[in-house]
């Protein structure tokens, strides 16, 4: 369930996502919204990169070199990444799933709508 899911993910510090090719990237939003911060592959042909704040929060792609530079990093500066999941949580990543669906229903409606 979402709940056990949630209680899973409160036990890290911070969420990778090493996917080389994704275009939902679900487990990452559900990551942000419990105030992770994401490490995300800067592949080509994955979509979940978009959501990362800034450099710090990618990894180059497919480098485990960069990426545990990038995990050591978070993990040896705490307050560098409080400061992140704040502004993690405060970002519209971070809505939960119903609120997303109700805002992409609305979305559709008025595409809908305009279309006539």
């Amino acid at each position: 369930t979402r709940t056990q899911l949630a209680r899973i993910i409160n036990y890290a510090d911070l969420y990778c996502h090493p996917a080389e090719i994704e275009i939902e990237a679900i487990a990452c939003l559900e990551a942000i919204s419990c105030g992770l911060v994401p490490i995300i592959n800067n592949s080509p042909r994955c979509a979940t990169k978009a959501f990362a704040l800034d450099e710090r929060s990618l990894f180059k792609y497919n480098d485990y070199r960069d990426l545990a530079r990038k995990i050591d990093f978070f993990l040896e500066h705490e307050d560098i990444r409080q400061e992140y999941s704040k502004r993690y949580l405060a970002s519209p990543y971070a809505e939960s799933q119903t609120e997303c669906m109700i805002r992409m229903r609305k979305m559709l409606t008025d595409a809908i709508d305009r279309k006539g």
